[in-house]
């Protein structure tokens, strides 16, 4: 079994691969979807409120880190690819439009 030590020392070397990869690109996220929604604030009342927000804040971390990884030809990645980075944001599209389904299968099923 490995130490607390050694296990936050292979985080930080994921960490420091990573962050060589994709650089502060999480940090874009809250700006980018603040401006999205015209500089308003937003009320998340529910459940699927949540599910929905974090679906784009998925979505919106793999558009950046892709479009940072397209202008920064012949970089060596450490971790995924950027057609990885696009499939992945692929199938978080696709499990927001999944759970908009649902969403609206519940609603005209309670009518």
């Amino acid at each position: 079994m490995k130490s607390v030590s050694e296990l936050l020392e292979e985080h930080k070397e994921t960490y420091e691969k990573k962050n060589e990869d994709y650089g502060n690109s999480w940090r874009l996220v809250g700006p980018a979807l603040y401006v999205m929604m015209n500089q308003e604030s937003v009320t998340l009342d529910s459940p699927e409120d949540w599910t929905r927000v974090s679906l784009y804040v998925r979505r919106m971390d793999k558009m950046i880190r892709s479009l940072q990884m397209e202008m920064d030809d012949g970089k060596d990645l450490n971790y995924e690819s950027v057609m990885d980075t696009h499939g992945d944001e692929s199938v978080y599209a696709v499990m927001a439009e999944q759970f908009t389904q649902f969403s609206v299968d519940e609603t005209t099923s309670d009518e």
